[in-house]
């Protein structure tokens, strides 16, 4: 254990060395007041703000190593400029003073008070350290009175400014990791955001399937009770394949409640503009755009003031019509444009692009399951098809609306019209 101590205290003197380095670099910057040594800098103000960016900053370290390197520059500086480093206990050393106490008393406030030196009221505490770290170096002094007016008021004013810079300074470095950590956030949310959409694209889905195994369900029953009426051995059979299917069913169906259990939970009671929605899905769109390689322009004219609490729903829709949109470019490039209007009640959105057109002969079989223009020609696996049917199904049952899509003459239109007490219902 004592080893593994030493060990750790010696990977330390590089990190203490380098950030004493930059703080007698710092110091090199200062102006002389009261007397011939007695020099101001600013130097001393990344004490703190080395404290509050560097996790376990080795305060006290780095306070003597720097303030030994403070008085041994300005006595070799003196040398170079004047021939003489004078009495270099009494010229420099009082300094290195000032180094030490100042670390020592940060040292003590921070660690007894567990702060994080980022309050605007907690400033004075920044000028007291300061003050009184400069009286122990003027009373290390033999040539400087310390308490003279002028000394007090010089020293009361550096503290001040000093002070204040390392406050102003340790207040733009947290709004930075503020805007980092929101950006995060945004990133964050709007992954949480299309995550809960795709799934609630796929609730419709489930309850499709869930009539159609329904339907099998009721269908091998009246084949059991036909076959059982006409005593045939397959009758057994035909009841064993209507029970596996009424199990399948009761599974499918605690899946589609959880999953829809979880998605109610997930709802803003407040609701959501349909401006943010198509602006969130925009920004989604443009990295994909950019994944695709893809050089993507799109435009977007939606008034705002629209909200709706079946958020979900609606960005599964304009989802699949934006990324199918970008799948649909030619030659690496695709305008798309979304347009909002209301006319009687109803609100109407037009989703166009420039790519790639539907065939007249199978444009009536867009929204139908398992069409889809989606293949890979190195697996030869070919999309699922149900994107399409996927936002048919939401706008048509959950909105009450419906859609319509036209392609020719470079643009491919689709058109959603959902009742405006739908929409906001």
């Amino acid at each position: 254990m004592l080893k593994e101590k030493r060990e750790h205290c010696w990977s330390e003197v590089p990190l203490i060395l380098i950030y004493s380095i930059i703080i007698v670099a710092f110091a090199q910057f200062n102006l002389s007041i009261l007397a011939e040594y007695f020099t101001v800098s600013i130097g001393i103000i990344l004490l703190p703000v080395f404290l509050r960016l560097v996790n376990k900053f080795p305060l006290i370290s780095v306070s003597v190593v720097s303030g030994l390197g403070v008085a041994l520059s300005r006595a070799f500086a003196s040398l170079a400029l004047t021939g003489s480093m004078g009495n270099f206990i009494t010229a420099y050393m009082p300094e290195t003073a000032f180094y030490i106490s100042y670390g020592f008393l940060l040292y003590l406030y921070y660690d007894s008070n567990r702060r994080n030196l980022t309050k605007i009221n907690e400033m004075y505490v920044l000028v007291l350290i300061d003050y009184v770290s400069n009286m122990v170096e003027i009373f290390l002094r033999m040539d400087v009175s310390p308490f003279t007016l002028e000394t007090q008021c010089m020293l009361i004013f550096v503290a001040f400014i000093r002070g204040i810079i390392v406050t102003v300074l340790l207040q733009l470095i947290e709004g930075y990791e503020v805007a980092l950590l929101k950006r995060e956030d945004i990133k964050i949310y709007r992954k949480l955001l299309m995550t809960v959409t795709e799934l609630s694209g796929e609730t419709v889905c489930m309850k499709e399937n869930m009539d159609m195994v329904e339907g099998t369900m009721s269908r091998a029953y009246k084949l059991y009770d036909g076959l059982k009426t006409d005593k045939s051995p397959f009758a057994a059979e035909a009841l064993g394949l209507a029970t596996n299917v009424h199990e399948i069913k009761k599974s499918y169906g605690s899946v589609m409640r959880g999953v829809s259990s979880a998605l109610e939970s997930n709802i803003d009671k407040e609701g959501m503009e349909l401006s943010e929605i198509i602006q969130v899905l925009l920004n989604k769109t443009d990295e994909y755009a950019r994944a695709e390689k893809v050089e993507l322009h799109w435009t977007a004219d939606c008034p705002e003031g629209i909200i709706t609490h079946k958020y979900y729903y609606l960005m599964s829709v304009f989802n699949n019509l934006f990324t199918n949109a970008v799948e649909a470019a030619e030659e690496g490039r695709l305008v798309l444009s979304v347009r909002v209007k209301e006319a009687e009640g109803t609100y109407i959105t037009t989703v166009e692009n420039d790519g790639k057109q539907i065939p007249a002969d199978r444009i009536g079989d867009i929204f139908n399951a398992g069409f889809s223009t989606k293949i890979n020609y190195e697996t030869g696996v070919v999309g699922r098809g149900l994107g399409l049917l996927i936002v048919k199904n939401i706008i048509e049952k959950e909105f009450a609306g419906e859609i319509e899509v036209t392609s020719g003459d470079g643009i491919t239109r689709f058109t959603v019209k959902i009742p405006k007490d739908r929409m906001e219902a």
